[in-house]
C-alpha cells in the first residue's frame, strides 16, 4: 500500500496558503480558489485541503469584512462548521472557477 502524500508536501501553493493562514489565522475563499493548483480538483482533494486548514487552525472567510467581523465576535473554536452558509461556501470552493462566481453572486 502506497503512503499518501499530503497536499502541503506535494504543492508549493498549498504550503504558501498554510503559511499565510497561520500568520493571519484565516484565509479568504478567493485566495484559496485562486491559489489551488490545477491538479487539485477532486472533491476528496479539496476536502483534504480544507481539513488541513482546519487542522492548522485556519478559518476560511468570504472577504476581509467577514473575517474581521467573525474574528471580533466569535472564537474560532466555537465557529459552527455545520452552519448552512459555511456548508454552501465549502461547496462553492469545491466547484471552483466561473461556477463559483455565479453562485456566489446569487447568494449575495
Amino acid at each position: 500500500m502506497a503512503q499518501q502524500v499530503l497536499l502541503e508536501e506535494k504543492y508549493e501553493a498549498v504550503k504558501a496558503l498554510i503559511v499565510l493562514g497561520k500568520e493571519r489565522g484565516y484565509l479568504l475563499y478567493d485566495e484559496v480558489n485562486d491559489s489551488l493548483p490545477a491538479e487539485v480538483h477532486s472533491s476528496e482533494e479539496i476536502d483534504d485541503l480544507l481539513t488541513t486548514f482546519e487542522r492548522n487552525g485556519i478559518e476560511i472567510y468570504e472577504d476581509q469584512a467577514s473575517a474581521k467581523a467573525a474574528r471580533d465576535t466569535v472564537a474560532p473554536a466555537t465557529m459552527a462548521a455545520n452552519d448552512p452558509l459555511t456548508r454552501l461556501r465549502r461547496s462553492m470552493l469545491l466547484m471552483r472557477g466561473s461556477v463559483h462566481a455565479v453562485i456566489g453572486n446569487r447568494v449575495h
